[in-house]
C-alpha cells in the first residue's frame, strides 16, 4: 500500500514539475522526488493517517508552489523587484493553500451530506458503476478482439490471412481459408507483393503432454518458422525455431512452449532450455519460450509451436509439400507498405491458378483474396468479433441511460436543497463559494462512481472471458489499462 502511495505521489508530483522551466526539471526534480519519498516513508513508520497526511501535504505544496511561482513571475515581468516578487510569491502560497485546504474541507462536507442521504448516494455511484464498469469490460474486449488484433504483432493492420472462394456449378459461393503446403510454397516463392508468406495450424486437445498418469492434452501451434519474424513477436527466453530446424526433408524435434506453460510447468524457471519434454510419446528439445499472451494469428491460447515440417509429414499424405488434395494450413501474409489489396488479391489469384496442377476443375479458377486477421476462414467475421461489437452498442445504449439517470438524480436533489443553499447564501456565503461546495461533491460522487465502476469492470470482464468468450486468450486482466 505504501508503495503504490508513493507511486502516486511521485506521479503527480512529476506531473506538477512538467509546468516548470526544463532548467529547474534537470536541476531540481530529482533530488525533490528522492526527499518527497524519503519523506513520506518516516510518516508513515508513525502510522498509515500520518503517511496519507504526508502525502496530501506534498501534493498541495507541490501544486500551491507553481501557482504561487507563476504569479511572482508575473510580478517580475510588471516590473516589480525582486523582494516584491518574493513577498507577493508568499502571499499568493497562503492563499494558495488556504483554498486548496478549503476545497478539501468541502469533500469532506460533501461525504458526511452523502452519508446522511444514503438512497441518493448509493443511487447515483450505482448507476455509475453500472455505466462506467460495463463499458469499461465491453471496451476491454473489443480492444482485444477489433482494434488491438493478437498480442506481440507488429502492425497487424498489414498482416492478412489468405482466402480461397470457389464457385461450383448451379452453387453459392464457398469460402473458406485452408491450403496445402503447395499453395503456402507457390506463394512464398512467386509473390511480390508481401514482406513474407507463413503458414500454421492450431489443433485445440490436439497434443498429449507427458507419459503416464501425468500426461494431459494441451493446444498444439504448427507453424513454418517464418510465422514468427512476420508477426514481429520476441521470444520471452531463448529463440524461436530457424528455417533450418523446419526443413522439409529433415525437421529438428524442437518446440516453443507457451508461455503459460512455462510457469505452470517448469515454473518459470530460466533453465528450461536444452531440456527434453515428451509430446505424443516423442521427445523434442525446447529452445524458447513464446512472449506472454503469444497467440500467434488467432486469439486461442496455444501451448507448443512444433515446426510445421515436423507435423505435416504425420498428419498428412507421403507427399505432403505437393499435394493439393490436403487441406489443413491457414495462410497469412504481410503486405508490402504500398500494395493495396486489390493488387495483392490478384496476385495471389494468378500464381494460384498458374501453380495449380490438381484435377478438380472449380479449384482450377478458384479466387484468393486477402482478408484481415479478425475475419474467419469462411469469409465473414469470426462469432467473436460480431458478440464484442454487440455487447459493445449494447453497453453504449445502457451508458446513455445511466448518464441521463444521474442527471435527474442530481436535479431532483438539487431542487430539493434550494432551502439549504438559500440559507448558506443568507448567511454570508459566495456564488464561488456555493459552486464549489457543489462541485466538490459532484466530483465526490463521480470518484466513488468510476472507483465502484472498476470492480464492476472487473467481475463482469472475468463473466465474459469465462462463458461468452472462453476460447480467446486474455493476456491482461479484465479491466485493461486502455480501458
Amino acid at each position: 500500500m505504501l508503495a503504490i502511495l508513493v507511486a502516486a505521489v511521485r506521479g503527480v508530483v512529476h506531473a506538477v514539475l512538467l509546468a516548470h522551466p526544463r532548467e529547474f526539471r534537470d536541476r531540481f526534480s530529482a533530488d525533490l522526488l528522492n526527499d518527497l519519498t524519503e519523506d513520506i516513508r518516516r510518516a508513515a513508520s508513525r502510522g498509515s493517517l500520518a503517511g496519507a497526511r504526508a502525502a496530501a501535504n506534498a501534493v498541495i505544496d507541490a501544486v500551491t508552489g507553481l501557482h504561487a511561482a507563476l504569479s511572482g513571475a508575473r510580478a517580475r515581468d510588471r516590473g516589480g523587484s525582486a523582494a516584491t516578487a518574493s513577498r507577493y510569491f508568499q502571499q499568493e502560497k497562503r492563499h494558495m493553500r488556504t483554498w486548496v485546504w478549503d476545497a478539501w474541507n468541502d469533500v469532506r462536507l460533501g461525504v458526511r451530506g452523502f452519508m446522511r442521504e444514503r438512497t441518493f448516494s448509493g443511487s447515483v455511484i450505482a448507476t455509475l458503476a453500472l455505466g462506467i464498469g460495463g463499458n469499461a469490460a465491453m471496451f476491454g474486449v473489443v480492444d482485444r478482439l477489433l482494434l488491438c488484433g493478437p498480442e506481440h504483432v507488429r502492425e497487424p493492420e498489414r498482416v492478412r490471412r489468405i482466402q480461397i472462394a470457389l464457385q461450383p456449378p448451379g452453387r453459392d459461393v464457398q469460402r473458406n481459408g485452408w491450403f496445402g503446403y503447395v499453395t503456402y510454397d507457390a506463394l512464398r516463392r512467386e509473390a511480390q507483393s508481401f514482406d513474407a508468406v507463413a503458414a500454421y495450424s492450431v489443433a485445440e486437445n490436439g497434443a498429449i503432454l507427458g507419459r503416464g498418469l501425468d500426461a494431459r492434452r494441451i493446444n498444439r501451434g504448427e507453424a513454418t518458422a517464418s510465422l514468427f519474424p512476420l508477426l514481429g513477436a520476441t521470444p520471452a527466453l531463448g529463440r524461436f525455431y530457424t528455417e533450418r530446424e523446419d526443413n522439409t526433408s529433415a525437421p529438428e524435434p524442437v518446440v516453443v512452449i507457451g508461455f503459460s506453460l512455462w510457469q505452470r510447468d517448469f515454473g518459470g524457471r530460466r533453465d528450461v532450455i536444452g531440456k527434453s519434454i515428451t509430446i505424443d510419446n516423442s521427445a523434442f528439445t525446447i529452445v524458447g519460450v513464446a512472449p506472454r499472451g503469444f497467440t500467434g494469428p488467432d486469439f486461442t491460447r496455444v501451448d507448443v509451436w512444433m515446426p510445421e515440417s515436423l507435423v505435416g509429414r504425420q498428419v498428412t499424405s507421403r507427399n505432403w509439400t505437393g499435394s493439393w488434395n490436403s487441406s489443413w494450413l491457414s495462410i497469412v501474409v504481410r503486405l508490402k507498405p504500398d500494395v493495396s489489396s486489390e493488387r495483392a488479391d490478384a496476385e495471389v489469384t494468378a500464381i494460384f491458378r498458374r501453380a495449380y496442377t490438381g484435377s478438380d476443375d472449380v479449384k482450377a479458377k478458384a479466387t484468393l483474396a486477402v482478408r484481415p486477421l479478425h475475419y474467419t476462414r469462411d469469409g465473414h467475421e469470426s462469432m467473436e468479433s460480431r458478440v464484442s461489437t454487440w455487447l459493445f452498442a449494447v453497453s453504449g445504449i445502457v451508458l446513455l441511460v445511466s448518464c441521463a439517470n444521474v442527471v435527474n438524480l442530481v436535479l431532483a436533489h438539487g431542487i430539493r436543497r434550494r432551502r439549504e443553499i438559500a440559507v448558506r447564501v443568507a448567511l454570508g456565503a459566495g456564488r464561488s463559494r456555493v459552486v464549489r461546495l457543489l462541485v466538490a461533491e459532484a466530483v465526490t460522487l463521480a470518484a466513488a462512481g468510476g472507483a465502484a465502476g472498476l470492480a464492476v469492470a472487473y467481475v463482469l470482464g472475468t463473466l465474459m472471458r469465462q462463458w461468452l468468450i472462453p476460447n480467446v486468450e486474455w493476456p491482461s486482466g479484465p479491466a485493461r489499462q486502455r480501458a
